[in-house]
């Protein structure tokens, strides 16, 4: 339900959004101000919506690009850990998300080369 005059609430600071104040980086993603982007460019939801944007146009080239920036921005680390696998189950869906495109291709390039 949204109020009117309004159009959700931001993910950076979970104030509300007034109509035509609001940004997002891809159609079914979070809504943030405008500001809030600008002000908070790497803060953590902001970020995740940014790279899911550039994945979702990203060519084949660019993901592993997109692997390392998250393993920056995320902190990954580099062996399995439980903790920061529950913590951020989203950035880790994505960080496989951007792994399995990448290894699909190798795959098929594989399967075609004589």
């Amino acid at each position: 339900m949204k109020a009117e005059g309004y159009e959700g609430i931001c993910t950076g600071c979970f104030e509300p959004i007034k109509s035509g104040e609001g940004f997002k980086f891809r159609e079914t993603g979070r809504s943030f101000h405008s500001q809030c982007v600008k002000k908070n460019p790497d803060s953590y939801y902001i970020k995740l919506e940014e790279i899911a944007a550039r994945f979702e146009k990203a060519c084949q080239e660019e993901l592993p690009r997109l692997m390392t920036e998250m393993e920056h921005a995320f902190s990954i680390p580099m062996l399995n850990n439980t903790g920061f696998n529950q913590d951020n189950k989203e950035v880790l869906e994505l960080y496989r998300k951007i792994s399995n495109a990448r290894d699909f291709q190798v795959e098929v390039i594989k399967e075609f080369t004589f």
